[in-house]
């Protein structure tokens, strides 16, 4: 982790153009190892005065790449954040300007971002602390229910059709946004022994459905993985499809955090996205089958298609308001054909993350003890699988919904 001083310097300088005059800052605490892989999350208070002479206080996330030296040189830990930071410097300003210039409420569900920063070995963001303001995360372990499902699918709804209206209506500048873009999804299936632990995901899956005597869904499940579980995922990350969005592309339950208006914390009133390091250009289904099957179990996937239409209400009406035809661009019907054709990628991706949600948090792996004597996959597959009914239950359920929804 980034020293004291490191800190300090990172915060001043994120602050410069802030109306606040920078005079201490204190390291308050830091996330664990179950919310944090590639980087590690500083939660840091700033104390100052503002130009008026008042005291006042700033509370930010530092986020920071991983200082291990072994992780940096052998996983993309650098592509993940130049992604990310591209993402907050780039994107985001970009849509958020066409979006104002069309009149138009501007997709705004992401932290405030103070600074980015990039040095030899090290990459930076500077962000809000959406905790101060009243947003939490959601348990990893429990499904989410149909409130908090709904605000998420609303907002990727709003960010898909701005690519989409981009495209339509400056393609020149959609494209000059987009050509840089890394595939970083695809950088991790390159890196050596990846093979190993998406197989031996694959395999504790089948395991798990043995072991439960679900015959058929195993028979279903490995003849889907016939031809192999990583030239599945090669060919889906790398298509580039023409109705392509740039997608959040890390879906989980730990990349949202929630406000609630009521104490109960029932009903979220609003959602921010976190982590853009995987952002890329691909169907809108990617986001979409990625985080329903990360969590959701049957509960809230027999409301599957009102939820699918509660995201096209809010995709076409945001992309009309921009100007464009939605009928013409992304007819609902193409929309289902994309379920067909790439919620694989959510299934795959579920049999890989589940065991990341439901794990202990003291099982968690820590990049940061990586050694030359491991490497990145091993320690990925060091996570046990615990509560296999719960582990279970939630897989079963994206299957059957998967090749039902497909078939």
């Amino acid at each position: 982790m980034a020293s004291q001083d490191q800190v300090f310097r990172w915060v001043k300088e994120s602050l410069t153009n802030q109306d606040f005059n920078i005079k201490d800052v204190h390291i308050t605490g830091s996330t664990g190892n179950d919310q944090g892989y590639m980087g590690e999350v500083i939660f840091v208070e700033a104390e100052g005065v503002t130009n008026e002479g008042s005291e006042k206080k700033i509370h930010l996330v530092v986020k920071h790449g991983k200082i291990n030296e072994h992780l940096r040189k052998t996983t993309p830990v650098r592509e993940v954040f130049v992604s990310e930071i591209y993402t907050y410097d780039n994107i985001f300003p970009v849509f958020q300007k066409f979006q104002k210039e069309r009149g138009v409420e501007i997709f705004d569900s992401v932290p405030k971002c103070y600074k980015c920063l990039m040095f030899e070995h090290m990459e930076v963001i500077v962000l809000q602390n959406l905790k101060k303001v009243g947003y939490d995360l959601h348990d990893r372990k429990k499904p989410m229910d149909i409130d908090h499902l709904e605000i998420v699918l609303k907002e990727y709804g709003k960010f898909h059709a701005t690519s989409f209206a981009m495209r339509d209506q400056d393609y020149e500048l959609f494209e000059k946004l987009t050509e840089n873009l890394p595939n970083v999804y695809k950088s991790f299936m390159e890196l050596p022994d990846i093979d190993s632990f998406i197989l031996s995901s694959t395999a504790i899956v089948i395991d798990i459905l043995k072991k439960y005597k679900d015959e058929d869904l195993c028979k279903k499940f490995e003849k889907l993985m016939e031809r192999g579980i990583t030239n599945i995922l090669m060919d889906v990350v790398d298509i580039r499809d023409p109705k392509a969005v740039i997608c959040h592309g890390d879906c989980w339950n730990n990349n949202f955090m929630f406000k609630y208006e009521n104490e109960d914390k029932k009903k979220p009133s609003r959602v921010s996205i976190l982590d853009w390091q995987i952002s890329t250009l691909w169907s809108p289904v990617y986001d979409l089958s990625y985080f329903l099957y990360a969590v959701c179990s049957t509960d809230q996937l027999v409301h599957f298609d009102d939820l699918l239409v509660l995201y096209y209400d809010s995709f076409s009406t945001y992309l009309s308001q921009l100007g464009s035809n939605p009928e013409e661009l992304f007819p609902f019907s193409e929309l289902k054909e994309h379920w067909k054709k790439y919620s694989i990628f959510g299934l795959i991706q579920m049999t890989i993350i589940l065991r990341f949600a439901l794990c202990d948090k003291e099982d968690a792996p820590s990049l940061t003890d990586l050694t030359e004597d491991s490497n990145f996959a091993e320690l990925l597959d060091s996570i046990p699988v615990t509560e296999e009914d719960l582990f279970y239950e939630r897989m079963k359920a994206v299957m059957c919904h998967y090749f039902d929804s497909t078939a």
